[in-house]
């Protein structure tokens, strides 16, 4: 059975989720690994091991470390960030 106007909603939801979670950092438009990982349902360490572990399946552009002022930028900035690991 299909609910085309549910799925229409779920699936706004979901953009929405998704693109709140969208920084610019560097002038690029970036989603931090532990909001990816949210997205996916999965662990950061997980999300990260990926990464490391298949650098021929990503762009080398498509990843990359924050410098430290940087991460202090994004979690004073980011209320979704403040429970994060260097919020404390």
């Amino acid at each position: 059975m299909a609910f085309p106007l549910m799925m229409a909603v779920l699936h706004r939801m979901a953009v929405k989720s998704v693109e709140s979670r969208i920084l610019e950092i560097r002038g690029e438009r970036v989603i931090l690994d532990r909001d990816l990982a949210e997205v996916y349902g999965e662990t950061t360490k997980r999300i990260n091991q990926q990464v490391k572990r298949n650098p021929k399946k990503l762009p080398a552009d498509v990843a990359f470390r924050l410098t430290q002022s940087e991460t202090t930028e994004v979690v004073a900035n980011c209320n979704h960030r403040s429970n994060g690991k260097y919020s404390r």
